[in-house]
C-alpha cells in the first residue's frame, strides 16, 4: 500500500516561504501536486486576478545529495558524518 501523502523537505520549506512572500489577501495560493506521477512539477503557484482569470506558474524543486563520508585515513582526524553536494546548471 502507498502512504497517503509524502513530501520532500525541500519542497515544503519553499512552498512555506512562498506563502510567506506571495499572501492569500493578494490573490495568490500555493498548491502541491498529491499525485507523485506529475512529472516535472513540484509546486503550482496561483494569481488570481480582478477579472476573475487565474494565471498559473508550476516549480520543480531541486535539492542537494547528502553522502556519507569516508573514514579518515588518521584516527586523530574528524570529519562531519555527512557532506552535501550541490549541482549547478547553466541558466
Amino acid at each position: 500500500m502507498d502512504p497517503i501523502f509524502t513530501l520532500q523537505w525541500s519542497e515544503f520549506v519553499l512552498a512555506e516561504r512562498l506563502q510567506e512572500d506571495l499572501p492569500k489577501r493578494h490573490g495568490y495560493s500555493v498548491w502541491i501536486p498529491l499525485s507523485r506521477q506529475e512529472k516535472g512539477v513540484d509546486l503550482a503557484v496561483l494569481k488570481r486576478r480582478d477579472d476573475g482569470m487565474t494565471k498559473t506558474v508550476t516549480l520543480q524543486v531541486k535539492a542537494s545529495r547528502t553522502y556519507r563520508t569516508a573514514e579518515p585515513k588518521r584516527e586523530a582526524t574528524q570529519r562531519h558524518a555527512f557532506h552535501t553536494w550541490f549541482n549547478r546548471f547553466e541558466v
